[in-house]
């Protein structure tokens, strides 16, 4: 069997559902020069206790807390020291920015304090936490540029941007269907997906953005429809999908950017896949798409992780959708008005959870966070009109 890094290894941890003990991950195998990661232990459920800011205005900011050392408070709670270095219990995830640069970022109550670093200079991980979800976090800047290319593309094309009249207008009875073209990247019998598989989590799609995967769940309007399957044979394409990227989609890509290409290969254990964003889905046609971990697939080896939700998260990303995280909670988090705010991610499956003062408890079932997959159950019905606002101005030339 394959480590998490596609390098042989011990053998990965056996499928089950999300319990009270965290995921086990196998160790990752050493690059050339560099050291191996360690096997990822439980990370324990988030407080409850509310460390956000108060009643935000829209320029942000403001205190974290109401007390007259909440800063400190803060921080310390999160992991980082008031002077700025990063304790153990940082909660420091992998990201990867609009414009291409890796870099870790503490995330800290409402993000007054953001600590970024390229990579070579990034402390050691905690090895009790759980893998992110992706390296899809954005700068403030970066998601209100991308929201404005949608706000420009939106009144090009309709006359306005206000996305709830357009949907009123456009939707129609029938949804929309998304082809998906599926590339399994294997080395050797590792990563060879079988077509059963395959077809489990493009089911696995289907129910969580119809809004069957929980009571309450809003159906997006989207459904997706297998119009090709290949497994392709590539080792160095499999152990190193980010780095091989470019080369591996220009090779394999099909279809334009109302085609959703999706391959599968050993991301890692630091995070579980990556995504594209519908912005730039005509600028970099061949780079558009969505790259998960193999074991994560329906029914896959990733303990707590093998549901499918990592395909249905990183679809969220490519449909337009940011984490319900972002911006921690400042306004406008996630530029979705009915997804309250959320200081930092959710790890685990807590029972509850509450990070900041204002706007309810915390989305921690909704599929755009990182909680478990046995926690994530639903969208809201501001991310299906998102969805389909994107699909309208970026990924189709007639409208839905």
């Amino acid at each position: 069997m394959l480590s998490a890094s596609g390098e042989p290894g011990a053998p990965p941890p056996s499928p089950h559902t999300a319990s009270a003990t965290g995921p086990t991950a196998p160790a990752s195998a050493p690059e050339p020069g560099g050291t191996a990661s360690a096997p990822r232990a439980a990370s324990a459920p988030y407080g409850s206790a509310p460390v956000g800011s108060g009643p935000r205005a829209a320029s942000g900011g403001g205190p974290i807390t109401p007390a007259s050392d909440a800063r400190a408070a803060a921080v310390v709670a999160a992991g980082v020291r008031p002077d700025g270095s990063c304790g153990p219990d940082a909660r420091r995830r992998g990201v990867h920015s609009y414009d291409g640069t890796d870099a870790a970022r503490a995330l800290v109550g409402g993000g007054v304090l953001g600590i970024w670093a390229p990579p070579s200079l990034e402390p050691p991980r905690d090895p009790s936490r759980d893998p992110a979800r992706d390296r899809a976090a954005l700068r403030t800047s970066q998601a209100d540029t991308l929201i404005a290319a949608l706000h420009r593309a939106l009144t090009g094309r309709f006359g306005t941007a206000d996305e709830a009249a357009i949907d009123r207008a456009e939707r129609r009875a029938a949804p929309i269907v998304i082809p998906v073209r599926f590339h399994a990247i294997a080395d050797g019998y590792a990563g060879r997906l079988t077509r059963a598989t395959v077809e489990r989590q493009i089911a696995t799609l289907n129910d969580a953005y119809s809004g069957r995967r929980g009571t309450g769940a809003a159906d997006t309007g989207v459904r997706f429809r297998l119009a090709g399957y290949e497994v392709t044979s590539n080792p160095a394409w499999f152990r190193r999908p980010d780095r091989y990227e470019r080369q591996m989609k220009s090779a394999l890509h099909h279809g334009g950017p109302g085609t959703l290409n999706l391959y599968t290969a050993a991301v890692g254990v630091k995070v579980l896949g990556f995504s594209t964003y519908p912005q730039s889905a005509r600028d970099r046609p061949t780079e558009d798409g969505v790259v998960i971990d193999y074991r994560s697939v329906t029914g896959g080896e990733y303990r707590h992780y093998d549901h499918g939700y990592t395909a249905v998260h990183e679809v969220g990303h490519w449909l337009g959708l940011f984490h319900t995280f972002e911006n921690g909670c400042d306004h406008p988090g996630d530029h979705v008005a009915d997804t309250p705010y959320e200081a930092v991610p959710t790890e685990g499956c807590p029972r509850s959870k509450d990070t900041c003062w204002d706007d309810g408890a915390d989305p921690l079932h909704n599929f755009m966070d990182y909680a478990w997959d046995a926690c994530m159950r639903e969208f809201t019905p501001g991310q299906g009109r998102r969805i389909r606002s994107s699909w309208r101005a970026f990924r189709t030339a007639s409208g839905n």
